[in-house]
C-alpha cells in the first residue's frame, strides 16, 4: 500500500510526471517594462506559489488589470490560447495586490 501511495504523491518518485507541478522561474523585476511574459512568468512576479494558483486568482477575477491580454498566441498544447501581458501591467498589479494586504 505505502509503494502505492508514494506513486500518487506528487513529485514522488515513481509518481506521473504530469503530476508534479513546475516550479516558478526568477524573474527580473526589473526588466524591459514593454516585454511580454506569459502565465508562469506573471505567477513569479505577483508571488504565487504556483501557476495553478494564479490561473485560480486570474480565473476568479483577483486579477483585473490583467483581464486583457496585450498578446495572445496560438499552443498547440492543452490551452487554445495562450496570453502574454507586458511586465509592467504585471507589476502594476502587483503593487495594487501588495497595498490590498
Amino acid at each position: 500500500m505505502q509503494s502505492l501511495q508514494n506513486w500518487m504523491t506528487p513529485g514522488a518518485a515513481g509518481a506521473p510526471a504530469s503530476a508534479a507541478e513546475p516550479s516558478l522561474p526568477d524573474v527580473l523585476v526589473d526588466g524591459d517594462p514593454d516585454e511580454l511574459l506569459g502565465a508562469m512568468q506573471a505567477a513569479a512576479l505577483l508571488g504565487c506559489k504556483s501557476v495553478g494558483s494564479f490561473s485560480s486568482s486570474f480565473s476568479r477575477g483577483n486579477l483585473p488589470l490583467l483581464e486583457t491580454a496585450d498578446a495572445v498566441g496560438e499552443n498547440s498544447g492543452r490551452q487554445n490560447v495562450r496570453r502574454r501581458w507586458a511586465r509592467r501591467l504585471i507589476l502594476e498589479q502587483a503593487s495594487q495586490r501588495k497595498s490590498r494586504r
